[in-house]
C-alpha cells in the first residue's frame, strides 16, 4: 500500500513539474505574440502596455509572500499543537474547523499588517 502511494505521489510531482514548464513556456510565447503586434499596431500598443501596468501594480500589491505564508503556516501549526492536547472524537469534524480558523487567523493577520503598510507614507 505504501510503495503504491509513494509512486502515486512520484508522477503527481512529475506531471506537475511537466504542467507547470509548459505553462511557462506558452505563456512567455503568447507576451512575445502580444509584443511583436504591438510594434504592428501603435492603438494596441498602448491597450498593451495598460494592461502590463495593471499586471505589475497586482504584483506590487503582495510585496510580501514569504509573511503571509509564514503567519499561515505558524498559526496553522499552533492549531494543530492545541489538537494535539484536545480530547475530541476522531470522527468529528473539529479539527478541519479548528486548522480552517487557524489559517484565516494567519491570513487576517497578514491583510491587517499590509493594510497598515500601505497606508504610511514613503
Amino acid at each position: 500500500m505504501n510503495e503504491g502511494l509513494a509512486i502515486l505521489s512520484v508522477i503527481a510531482i512529475i506531471a506537475f513539474g511537466i504542467v507547470s514548464i509548459i505553462k511557462v513556456i506558452t505563456e512567455y510565447k503568447l507576451k512575445r505574440r502580444l509584443i511583436d503586434k504591438a510594434e504592428v499596431n501603435e492603438g494596441f500598443s498602448t491597450a498593451l502596455e495598460e494592461s502590463m501596468k495593471s499586471i505589475s501594480s497586482r504584483v506590487e500589491e503582495n510585496r510580501y509572500p514569504a509573511l503571509k505564508w509564514g503567519l499561515v503556516f505558524f498559526f496553522v501549526g499552533t492549531g494543530l499543537i492545541v489538537l494535539h492536547f484536545m480530547e475530541f472524537n476522531y470522527q468529528s469534524s473539529l479539527p478541519f474547523g479548528m486548522l480552517s480558523a487557524c489559517a484565516a487567523l494567519g491570513f487576517l493577520i497578514y491583510y491587517f499588517l499590509m493594510k497598515k503598510e500601505l497606508k504610511k507614507p514613503e
